[in-house]
């Protein structure tokens, strides 16, 4: 494979979140668009935590499950594709103002 592919698919396991906090901890190389993936896989993650937790109280945690997988495995195909992706880059930003 070349590193390129190895690349893509580092960048599109960060939306795994076991494998982003493994990839973030033993990735010593870690370039700025790999930062970003973990990051947002990481945030996703953790907003898919919060909405479950408030949800399940109204018993709709499978729903909030249900659409945080479907929007992580659209996350990983458009990554794995080399789809640039918009919105991520707003989210991005957005972050980057809000923690600087």
């Amino acid at each position: 494979m070349s590193t390129n592919q190895n690349n893509n698919i580092k960048y599109a396991l960060c939306y795994v979140p076991l494998l982003a906090i493994i990839i973030n901890f033993i990735e010593t190389k870690k370039d700025d668009k790999l930062r970003k993936h973990i990051k947002i896989a990481l945030i996703l993650f953790g907003i898919y935590i919060v909405l479950f937790f408030l949800f399940w109280i109204f018993s709709f945690g499978w729903l909030i499950t249900f659409i945080y997988f479907i929007i992580s495995f659209y996350l990983w195909y458009r990554i794995y594709s080399w789809e640039e992706i918009d919105f991520l880059k707003k989210i991005e930003n957005k972050f980057d103002e809000i923690f600087k």
